[in-house]
């Protein structure tokens, strides 16, 4: 974590990223730099990077901000989580401040549930 830290010191923060989500400012990744928690535009940076990698599918984050359904289904469904090719999807989860979420792994028929406040470490959850 230190030395991402220290790399993101380096970063010109005058830019934008684009990411799937939209592109965000340089600038609001600032805050990763010593944070312990992620912010919402660290939080999509942070999705857009695993959602990069062959396998790995997710939800858009913003989804969790949605009152109307249809636009809740909508923005699920633009970014493909069920596409046969994921072993692991990841779904943000908001709670109470805070971003925390879920793993499903495919290939194991198992999830886990994480949030970064709890205090003990959860097993991981197996379905069939």
């Amino acid at each position: 974590m230190e030395t991402c830290a220290k790399r993101l010191e380096s970063v010109d923060m005058r830019g934008t990223i684009k990411t799937r989500f939209g592109n965000i400012p340089a600038y609001d990744i600032a805050s990763f730099r010593r944070a312990v928690l992620l912010d919402d535009s660290c939080f999509m940076l942070t999705m857009d990077f695993l959602m990069n990698q062959n396998g790995i599918g997710g939800v858009n984050p913003l989804y969790s901000r949605m009152v109307d359904e249809d636009m809740k289904r909508n923005l699920i469904d633009s970014t493909s989580p069920s596409q046969r090719e994921n072993r692991i999807v990841l779904l943000p989860v908001y709670l109470d401040k805070h971003w925390g979420g879920v793993v499903f792994n495919f290939d194991d028929n198992k999830l886990v549930f994480y949030d970064p406040m709890q205090t003990k470490s959860m097993k991981p959850l197996e379905w069939s």
